[in-house]
């Protein structure tokens, strides 16, 4: 799962505002996601786990549907990521982070295909995310959710 986390991170700083501090926002998506895909537990959701269940991988796409990663019918969408990229405060704070997720997103458009709805298409998406920011040195920005996740078990 450590894919999703990381993509599902990555649009989640996107959508962060003035009112809202980020972790507020990550825990009320990651709920809002729990409940509507019937996710009962997150002890397994952790950026260095692979979604395995049904349940996970079709969390992973409600995530990445909330944060444009994944259009309305569940396909990877590098516009609608980008968008988001481009609109977050945080990521507008440091550039070179930005400018290596907007590449990310560019170079995923034509490594997740072949998937027919956002449970089949997320694990993909989050997978090719998370490696291609591994492979620009940027991992940090993943970390969010995996803190999030930590405060709902406590």
């Amino acid at each position: 799962m450590g894919t999703a986390v990381a993509a599902a991170v990555l649009l989640l700083v996107a959508v962060a505002n003035a009112e809202d501090s980020l972790m507020e926002i990550v825990i009320r998506e990651v709920k809002g996601c729990m409940d509507s895909e019937h996710l009962n537990s997150i002890a397994d959701l952790r950026s260095y786990n692979e979604a395995k269940s049904p349940e996970e991988k079709c969390f992973l796409g409600c995530m990445l549907k909330k944060f444009k990663a994944l259009d309305a019918d569940g396909q990877y969408d590098a516009e609608g990521l980008k968008a988001t990229i481009q609109h977050c405060p945080r990521m507008k704070a440091h550039p070179n982070i930005q400018q290596a997720a907007l590449q990310v997103a560019d170079e995923c458009a034509g490594k997740v295909t072949g998937c027919s709805d956002y449970c089949t298409c997320a694990p993909l998406a989050t997978r090719c995310l998370h490696e291609g920011m591994k492979n620009k040195s940027f991992q940090t920005i993943f970390i969010a959710l995996d803190e999030a996740l930590d405060k709902m078990q406590s």
